[in-house]
């Protein structure tokens, strides 16, 4: 029986789990990511500085947002963050009147990339050797080299074959 034209999707990870990979397992570092990367999708306030698109609030309610708790915010999260290339994170105040609020920057096509490339099996090597702290680039661009090389075997493979096949053709 079927109860609509909704593809089943029991077992695909989802984006939690997803973030959790690319930065090495961490857990409140991939919370505080989802609930940025949100912030980024749905809304449509930003405040542009540096010619970036950036979402401020204080420390307390990013923690609050993400689940976390301050320590959790400040000692674990944001450190991994920071050493992503697809995020920027800057304490900066509105108005030198103001108290500083934690900013953060989005690489949006560059998540979703990284989203979209979840699948291990496709590649044939684990997410967590891909997509490690800091190394995202690194792993695509070896996997990368690894396709081509297994292009040019395949490349070099198909002209023995039609070498082999023009000397069965010629009656050698």
């Amino acid at each position: 029986m079927s109860y609509g034209t909704k593809q089943n999707n029991f077992g695909v990870p989802g984006p939690i789990s997803k973030m959790r990979v690319i930065l090495d397992g961490n857990l409140p570092a991939a919370l505080l990511l989802y609930r940025v990367y949100g912030r980024f999708k749905y809304s449509k306030k930003f405040l542009n500085r540096h010619g970036k698109k950036w979402i401020a609030m204080t420390s307390n309610q990013w923690a609050t947002e993400s689940g976390l708790t301050p320590a959790q915010f400040r000692n674990t999260a944001v450190p991994i963050l920071k050493k992503e290339k697809f995020v920027e994170i800057r304490a900066m105040c509105l108005r030198p009147s103001q108290p500083k609020l934690m900013w953060f920057s989005l690489d949006m096509p560059a998540i979703m990339k990284m989203l979209e490339y979840y699948n291990p099996q496709d590649v044939g090597l684990s997410m967590q050797f891909a997509f490690g702290t800091g190394n995202a680039e690194k792993a695509v661009k070896e996997q990368l080299s690894v396709v081509e090389a297994e292009r040019e075997k395949l490349k070099l493979l198909s002209n023995k074959l039609e070498f082999i096949k023009k000397g069965i053709a010629e009656g050698k």
